[in-house]
């Protein structure tokens, strides 16, 4: 278990010696801090492609795969002409 003790109790040699302890402690922190961001930026960068597709989707069209664009009318589906895709035919 550690010990504790002022520092006002440490000598100058253990004082530096301290010092230089925490100033690697930042370097190490610094450094995996670093190396996070940049793993997490390649894996953004990884992601980015689909969750602008999804948002494409959402707002009505897909343009990367040819679905059309918000503002063109909605598509329909072959077998029941003037009906968008998803959306029952009213048959009476």
């Amino acid at each position: 278990m550690a010990q504790t003790v002022s520092v006002g109790e440490l000598g100058l040699q253990q004082l530096e010696m301290l010092k230089g302890q925490l100033e690697q402690s930042a370097d190490d922190a610094r450094a995996f801090f670093k190396r996070k961001i940049e793993f997490l930026t390649r894996q953004m960068e990884k992601i980015q492609p689909a969750l602008q597709e999804k948002h494409a989707m959402k707002q009505g069209g897909c343009p990367t795969r040819g679905w059309g664009s918000p503002g063109e009318p909605q598509k329909t589906h072959p077998d029941t002409p003037n009906t968008p895709w998803g959306t029952p035919k009213n048959t009476p």
